[in-house]
């Protein structure tokens, strides 16, 4: 085994037992969640129904579907129970009223009128389910959803999902949001559910963008704003985030400051600047950073790039030189995903990159320039061809980066723990010339209310260069 390689093999089995323990302790927090979603615990006096089906669905598990106008105006109950089937709850909450319910998928609770057909027909009888989403399979709230020629009409949930009785079976359903091109879709043969994909509207209307304290047409900032996605940085071999931003952001200049491992790159957005530095400011998750050395390209979600001062300006003075964005990645909704990217290279001069004089063509060239202690051609003669030194001190070096994603989601909860091996030696030095690099992130978000959400950005990361003297005549 070469040197070092215990040492490094430690470490990466340290760091996956640790993410294991962090998806261990996921798992079981979701699992005591499951265990006893059916249960709820309830303590009203003299509430409304509709106060009732909101407490319910605050505990974080069913959703309620129902039309205001069949909910008594002047019934108020009082329940007080505790870690109770939610069935016995509901029976409950709608005794002494008209009212039945029905559970769709497990979570969907719909709520309807149960009289007598006699007495009073309902004008819509057909009970519609369904859920629209966007063109990336996100769900969608707010949308319209009314039966043609009709007033007849309801607006998905949170979750995307929506239920309506129509009157009659082959109804025809009309879905209407902004920024959406309107769809319809007409019922036919019994059908009951209902799952639409809207598409993005191709119309003329004027996106607006916040900057610093004033909004303005995104027509008017455009060139001032670069974007780099997570799908361009996946393309490229990147040991830093910056390095991935070469060449890919018109008018931004990436210049790297050495060859060795690990070394920065100055990044130029607005030129020179007179306030002591000329490097941006860098935003991570919203939160001010010195540096993005300890990020794994890996990790990135996207790269916004402000470059004129009116994008800035709510920077201050600090975003005088440019401003890049970083935001990490998050847990997808409704999904579970395990990804692993692995990469290991050899790094080499080319040949010939630079043709060097051989013993003898040196010692011409210093004859014929003049120099006082010259050697000889017979001199040169006993040594040959000598030594080729650049040659000799370019090697080959090895360079590898792994990456481990684990993420995930449901309606209110997305996560995702990562963690990713990078270690890379130099051509120059071997592995007195090296960058190592250790990552663990922690990302995780909790819906508790629709206007409460608590989230964390958690990382660490290890990072140890070794390098030699560059850029020095004599000392190198």
């Amino acid at each position: 085994m070469p040197p070092g390689m215990g040492r490094l093999l430690i470490k990466c089995l340290l760091m996956i037992k640790f993410t294991l323990l962090l998806i261990v302790a996921v798992s079981i927090q979701s699992f005591g969640r499951g265990f006893a979603q059916d249960n709820i615990s309830l303590s009203l006096e003299k509430a409304h129904l509709k106060k009732a089906f909101k407490a319910i669905e605050e505990q974080g598990v069913f959703r309620f579907v129902y039309k205001d106008e069949i909910l008594p105006r002047e019934r108020r109950i009082d329940i007080h129970v505790y870690n109770r089937p939610l069935d016995e709850v509901l029976d409950k909450i709608l005794e002494h009223t008209t009212l039945t319910y029905r559970r769709l998928n497990g979570n969907l609770i719909v709520i309807t009128t149960n009289q007598d057909p006699a007495k009073e027909a309902p004008v819509f009888s057909v009970l519609i389910t369904g859920k629209v989403t966007d063109g990336k399979g996100e769900p969608l709230a707010g949308v319209t959803v009314v039966e043609k020629g009709t007033t007849n009409g309801v607006t998905t949930k949170d979750d995307g999902v929506f239920a309506m009785n129509v009157s009659t079976a082959d109804a025809t359903l009309v879905f209407s949001y902004i920024g959406f091109a309107t769809q319809e879709i007409k019922l036919e043969n019994g059908r009951t559910s209902v799952t639409i994909q809207m598409m993005a509207s191709n119309s003329n209307m004027q996106e607006v963008i916040v900057v610093g304290y004033g909004q303005t047409r995104k027509s008017l900032v455009t060139g001032s704003i670069s974007s780099v996605r997570s799908e361009q940085l996946a393309t490229v071999s990147s040991t830093r985030v910056d390095q991935a931003l070469q060449g890919r952001t018109a008018g931004v200049v990436v210049l790297p400051t050495s060859g060795q491992p690990g070394a920065g790159l100055n990044i130029r957005i607005r030129g020179a600047s007179s306030n002591r530095n000329s490097n941006p400011l860098y935003i991570i998750d919203g939160v001010r950073a010195g540096g993005i050395e300890y990020l794994d390209p890996s990790e990135i979600a996207s790269i916004d790039i402000l470059k004129d001062a009116a994008s800035a300006a709510i920077y201050g003075a600090e975003g005088s030189n440019g401003v890049i964005i970083i935001t990490t990645k998050t847990g997808k909704r409704n999904s579970s995903d395990v990804t692993y990217s692995g990469q290991y290279s050899q790094q080499s001069l080319k040949d010939g990159f630079i043709n060097m004089m051989n013993a003898q063509q040196y010692q011409q060239y210093l004859q014929e320039a003049g120099v006082a202690g010259a050697p000889t051609p017979a001199d040169v003669a006993l040594i040959g061809n000598g030594t080729n030194w650049l040659k000799e001190v370019m090697q080959t070096a090895p360079q590898q980066h792994h990456s481990l994603q684990f993420s995930g989601g449901t309606d209110r909860s997305n996560y995702l723990v990562s963690g990713s091996l990078f270690t890379q030696e130099g051509i120059v030095g071997g592995d007195k010339a090296r960058f190592n690099r250790y990552t663990v992130r922690f990302n995780g978000e909790h819906k508790v209310k629709p206007w409460l959400t608590i989230g964390n950005r958690l990382s660490y990361s290890h990072h140890k260069r070794r390098a030699i003297s560059d850029n020095n005549e004599f000392g190198s």
